[in-house]
């Protein structure tokens, strides 16, 4: 695998559903979300060179793009040193193929803004070090070292590409159900203060806020392809056992003593090669050729029904928003100007913030949206799912 070049998007995500409860497991809240992920990603470029020395890794970040530069953009590289800490703990140290890994990270997405940036590099980072000790990524002990990192880790190995949509249960790291998503067109808007998720909840407990239920959301949906809703039934026994979304796959606890698992590829894995010659079983890992922003055969904002975007808009919610709110003001003045746009249908906070998501009618009314709230001081961004 001498001189592999692996290029890796990692996407943003938003809640369009966030309920947060104030059960806890081992310290941590119970909650329900549905997370979809943007077309807006950080990239990674990935290069391997094996060899006889034991696994090592290094890590260069690259300077930020112009656009990008109004809002402090993370740390969080450091994500991805975390992520192979974890993998190492669960796989065994000696697991990984001898050589040097390096890794350029293109950081686009903002930290302290509720946009998954940190969590999406080390799924990005985990799914790469998969691919090099052939093991699959959805794996118990890969989920594992996943939740280990992040409890929003194992959604972007489950939806590692944009237009991905899943229903997630426990502290935020159990797959209930993947769901459709059509195009949507989003404005992002962040001002240049962040809030840490630590703070966030630390804030909700001093006034917790009841959640709401997800069903609307999802019932509306799941009408796009014509699904059935989970059951509570399934929805527990995707919790006890996450990796069932690939039922098909040999899990790694099954397979003969002492063998590796199979290599086999994360849904819609968000990778292409360069320079590399792949057997066909590795190739299947990866997706070659541009990065797919979206599927072709996803329907855009602007051909749905504006009464369905309007149920969909109604139906999102956020009950950790009051306590990012008491933190920071500013995000409700935000809100406010969003939703006095013309083609704004919904503003809404991404998860713990400090970024505020504005679902609009079509992709020309977010280009105006950005227009009108674009300025210094403020991180806006047009997207999509």
């Amino acid at each position: 695998m001498s001189g592999s070049v692996v290029i890796a998007h990692a996407p943003a995500k938003i809640n369009l559903h966030l309920a947060v409860s104030t059960h806890r497991d081992a310290g941590k809240h119970q909650l329900e979300s549905i997370f979809c992920t943007l077309a807006l990603a950080d990239t990674i470029i990935f290069d391997f060179c094996a060899g006889s020395e034991p696994f090592s890794f290094t890590l260069n970040v690259e300077p930020l793009l112009p656009e990008h530069q109004q809002c402090p953009l993370s740390a969080a590289p450091n994500s991805m040193s975390v992520a192979l800490e974890c993998f190492e703990q669960v796989y065994g140290h000696g697991f990984l193929p001898g050589g040097q890994l390096e890794a350029r990270l293109f950081k686009s997405i903002p930290a302290q803004a509720g946009l998954g940036g940190g969590s999406s590099d080390a799924a990005a980072m985990l799914r790469m070090l998969c691919w090099l000790a052939q093991v699959d990524p959805l794996a118990p002990q890969s989920l594992a070292a996943a939740c280990q990192v992040g409890a929003d880790v194992p959604f972007f190995l489950y939806a590692a590409k944009a237009g991905s949509c899943a229903w997630m249960g426990g502290v935020g790291d159990h797959l209930l159900q993947m769901l459709p998503m059509p195009r949507l067109d989003i404005v992002l808007v962040k001002p240049q203060a962040g809030i840490s998720t630590r703070a966030a909840y630390q804030a909700f407990d001093a006034n917790p806020q009841p959640p709401l239920s997800s069903a609307m959301l999802r019932q509306l949906l799941l009408n796009l392809s014509n699904q059935s809703p989970t059951s509570t039934a399934q929805a527990e026994a995707h919790m006890q056992s996450p990796v069932q979304a690939t039922a098909d796959k040999t899990p790694a606890s099954q397979a003969a003593p002492g063998a590796k698992p199979t290599a086999q590829a994360a849904p819609g894995a968000a990778f292409a090669l360069e320079g590399t010659s792949l057997s066909a079983a590795d190739a299947a890992i990866f997706e070659t050729g541009d990065h797919p922003l979206r599927e072709p055969t996803r329907n855009s904002s602007s051909n749905l029904q504006h009464d369905w975007l309007l149920a969909l808009a109604a139906a999102c919610a956020n009950n950790l928003e009051p306590a990012a709110l008491s933190m920071l003001p500013q995000i409700a003045q935000l809100e406010t100007e969003l939703e006095s746009c013309p083609g704004v249908l919904r503003a809404l906070l991404c998860g713990s913030g400090s970024t505020v998501f504005a679902l609009c009618a079509n992709a020309n009314a977010a280009q105006d949206v950005l227009k009108r709230v674009a300025r210094p001081g403020i991180w806006a961004l047009a997207t999509s799912t």
